[in-house]
């Protein structure tokens, strides 16, 4: 009988995955004050123990003004590092690959979670922080719904350094892992005009 080609393994450059099995990110909207937390180790964590191949944290934002929850995970401070970076070590210590999903929401920033109603947010909610660190910023001064506030339109520099932040962020993610060096994803809303 032959195995399916699922439970077959997969080179991916120079990043070998024991199997096919990739569990896509997923936000948990579970970070505080943009740190990854115990939640984040557990989540990820279950995928790899289960046999997962590769297990793709959700999308962490590389600038604060990208977030769009107060439960987003982030990278524009290397303090995030040492947190990630321990579910990164997790994970491959129960034979999968850790990647992670880099992002910036743009125009869809500063909302409250799925389940309070994903509505913008107005700054006066207990969880946030840093309220104007977290300007809404969008290629263009276009909203997001009818009822969403209106961003500030990024300049061309601007853009240009949201992109920088997230090559940035892309560097910080391979030095703190070998297998990160080759399997790094985008999902960022700026640098796609979205």
């Amino acid at each position: 009988m032959t195995q399916p080609m699922l439970f077959s393994p997969l080179q991916i450059r120079s990043v070998r995955l024991k199997n096919r099995v990739v569990v896509a990110p997923m936000h948990q909207y579970s970070a505080v004050e943009g740190f990854a937390t115990d939640w984040h180790l557990v989540n990820a964590g279950k995928y790899a123990q289960g046999g997962a191949g590769l297990v793709i944290m959700e999308s962490t934002k590389v600038a604060r003004n990208g977030c769009g929850t107060v439960g987003d995970t982030g990278l524009w401070n290397d303090d995030f590092i040492p947190a990630l970076a321990r579910c990164a070590a997790f994970i491959k210590a129960h034979g999968a690959v850790a990647g992670l999903q880099l992002g910036h929401s743009g125009r869809k920033a500063r909302l409250s979670r799925p389940w309070e109603g994903g509505k913008p947010l107005r700054g006066d909610e207990p969880e946030i922080f840093d309220w104007d660190g977290w300007e809404l910023v969008a290629p263009s001064a276009v909203p997001h719904t009818e009822k969403s506030p209106t961003p500030r339109a990024l300049s061309h520099i601007a853009c240009a350094a949201a992109r920088s932040q997230e090559r940035k962020a892309h560097v910080e993610i391979r030095s703190t892992s070998e297998q990160g060096r080759n399997l790094c994803g985008d999902h960022a809303q700026l640098s796609k005009g979205r």
